[in-house]
């Protein structure tokens, strides 16, 4: 399966959290070792006139990846954990599901939530920055077909205070992850 492109990342964050669902997410460690998973849930989180983005805030050194341009990865905490947000062109793609496939035992069930996700894969603070369309990255993501669009549910976000209610939490839904 071929990586997907920085053309990919360069839409709108509405349009590539569902375009994410069903694509597999690997991380490559230093030992070799690959761990991945197909995504199964992802949230849009847009650059301007969204007050729950990271970037409402406007910009600070810590948000600065958001700026590096599409397929950057914007690690950020989350309580005890850290989270992954993929740049996209005008805003981000939170990663907060997936299906587990290489590297874990065989049956072992979705992971739900950004900080499980990343704590799970592996994924820390030294990955800001990275892009994930670098073929040197460690975190990569292959292409896979699209689920069918009648499996992709769209709800509000989770997790959030602000601008709760937009329809920019996209998931497969979990009869479909065969």
């Amino acid at each position: 399966m071929p990586f997907l492109p920085l053309s990919f990342f360069n839409r709108p964050p509405e349009v590539v959290a569902p375009a994410l669902l069903g694509q597999e997410l690997t991380h490559t460690l230093p030992n070799s070792t690959t761990l991945s998973g197909l995504i199964v849930e992802a949230e849009a989180y847009h650059a301007q006139n969204d007050p729950a983005a990271h970037s409402a805030r406007g910009p600070t050194p810590a948000t600065c990846a958001l700026r590096m341009g599409p397929g950057t990865l914007y690690i950020h905490p989350m309580r005890a954990y850290v989270g992954m947000d993929i740049v996209t062109a005008h805003g981000s793609v939170l990663l907060r599901g997936i299906l587990p496939r290489q590297g874990f035992p065989p049956h072992t069930p979705a992971l739900h939530g950004p900080g499980k996700l990343c704590r799970t894969l592996q994924i820390t603070k030294e990955h800001y920055g990275l892009n994930i369309t670098d073929e040197t990255s460690p975190l990569r993501l292959f292409a896979h077909p699209a689920p069918p669009p009648a499996s992709i549910q769209t709800t509000p976000r989770i997790g959030i205070t602000k601008n709760k209610e937009a329809l920019l939490r996209f998931t497969i839904r979990e009869e479909e992850w065969g």
